[in-house]
């Protein structure tokens, strides 16, 4: 029985590690007890479990103890963490977002509120630490252990490990299996579903450091022709080309990555003009990324200018916007790039490193337009005092030339009275905004858009969530008119 109780810390920090899993995805995403994925996500607990009881095995018992107390805490605060902000975001953040959290807190609001309504799942997933702390020294041996054990537990962590990459390998390798997110993609919500909160952050670690894209085949290029216009026929078709020198530019290219790119923008052939092409050149832009937006704030009797932009303007039937893994930045990166945000880091961020010449910004100051951009939140939020000058604008927010009101969230109203002055007049001009007034959390008494636009909404008949949605959007509508 002596024998048993050296080896129940270990135990207890695997059933500890293990049910803060189960807790996560009962809550979050989802998923079966009785499965493949349980398996793999159980034996990467136990790889972690062992570790964590080889460090708390080194000292003597008291110290242990303060160890495996600590060790369970720090579990429970980012199993914690990782599930109120699914709660507010319906995603998990990323190791490198982690390390931004400074700004995140910016949002303490909504953590607070998110704590709150996780209240009873954030509480079991401390349980383990407060029963340790309560009961552990009666029932959990904190002894330190001799090193030929410890050289056992080092196989035990080989053989744990390795058990769960041979299940991983055993299983599926189609798209959105366990095999596809360990070794070829990066999606948190569904990793965490097939392979585990522990192994996800791990392979997002391991990625950020080393880099890791997912790996992409090159189309056969060898064996597609390079485009060449057709011959004039009755009425000659028009294509949107520029005029760029591939065969120079790989001819001065080492990278092959670039180099692949310049192959396949070569042979890709371009898209024909249209009766659209060109027919607004001239014109004036404001482009509007929307905080929050949704058809489903758009009603006559409410939110009249938005119906009106909706009813007479253009609708996209075939338009997709994806849950994406950096929140308002990635939607924001590509409504304004065109391009595909990579998981796991902020690009619009990084994108300050990359030359942007056809982004709206650039394109349109070449031009000769005044390009201006401005957001009502702090102007450094998500990096975007780089990003956005690398763009081609004269960007404002606040702390940096936008004075406004304080209110969370700010009213886009207020800001539009501000800053259109700043350009309206006989130039051209481009205008890029990035709002703020329709940010969660939607209820009346801790988003001041919706308290004061309560008085348009107190009587449909909709759930307090909803009409203080409603009541944030009527700011946005008000700021369009």
């Amino acid at each position: 029985m002596k024998g048993f109780k050296n080896w129940t810390l270990l135990l207890y920090f695997s059933l500890s590690f293990i049910g803060m899993e189960l807790v996560l995805r009962e809550f979050t995403v989802g998923g079966s007890i009785f499965s493949l994925d349980q398996a793999i996500i159980s034996l990467f607990a136990i790889a972690m479990a062992v570790i964590c009881f080889l460090v708390c095995s080194l000292f003597t018992p008291r110290v242990n103890r303060i160890l495996a107390a600590i060790c369970l805490g720090l579990a429970a605060g980012v199993f914690a963490s990782q599930l109120v902000y699914h709660r507010i975001f319906t995603t998990f953040y990323s190791v490198y977002s982690a390390g931004n959290a400074g700004q995140v807190w910016q949002f303490w609001r909504e953590a607070l509120a998110g704590i709150v309504g996780s209240g009873l799942q954030v509480l079991l997933l401390f349980l383990p630490m407060a029963i340790l702390l309560a009961v552990g020294k009666r029932i959990i041996s904190f002894a330190k252990i001799r090193w030929t054990l410890r050289g056992i537990l080092a196989v035990i962590i080989i053989l744990s490990h390795t058990g769960g990459i041979a299940v991983v390998q055993a299983g599926e390798h189609q798209q959105s299996s366990a095999y596809s997110y360990y070794y070829e993609k990066s999606f948190p919500v569904h990793s965490v579903q097939k392979l585990g909160l522990i192994t996800t952050m791990r392979l997002d670690c391991q990625r950020l450091i080393t880099g890791w894209t997912p790996a992409i085949t090159p189309p056969p290029i060898e064996d597609m022709p390079i485009w060449t216009p057709a011959p004039e026929e009755e009425a000659p078709v028009e294509y949107n080309v520029m005029d760029i020198d591939f065969a120079g530019l790989l001819a001065a290219e080492e990278d092959e990555s670039i180099q692949d790119m310049h192959r396949y923008f070569q042979i890709s052939p371009p898209s024909e003009k249209n009766e659209f092409t060109g027919k607004y050149q001239g014109y004036n832009l404001i482009l509007i990324t929307a905080e929050g937006f949704s058809h489903l704030a758009v009603r006559e009797d409410v939110t009249p200018t938005l119906y009106k932009m909706v009813q007479e303007g253009y609708t996209f039937t075939n338009f997709h916007t994806p849950l994406w893994g950096v929140s308002t930045s990635d939607g924001e990166y590509v409504a304004c790039t065109g391009l595909i945000p990579k998981t796991g880091v902020w690009s619009f961020k990084r994108s300050a490193g990359n030359s942007l010449p056809l982004v709206m910004g650039n394109q349109l100051k070449r031009l000769g337009y005044q390009t201006v951009a401005y957001h009502n939140h702090s102007y450094k939020y998500y990096g975007r005092d780089l990003s956005h000058p690398n763009m081609g604008y004269e960007y404002k927010g606040i702390g940096k030339g936008l004075v406004m009101k304080k209110a969370w969230p700010r009213s886009d109203l207020e800001m539009m009275e501000k800053t259109v002055p700043e350009y309206i007049g006989d130039h051209q001009f481009h205008a890029y905004y990035m709002t703020v007034s329709g940010h969660l959390n939607y209820n009346f008494y801790g988003n001041e858009m919706a308290v004061k636009n309560k008085k348009y909404v107190k009587d449909l008949p909709y759930s307090d969530a909803a009409k203080a949605y409603l009541a944030t959007q009527i700011e946005f509508d008000r700021a369009m008119e």
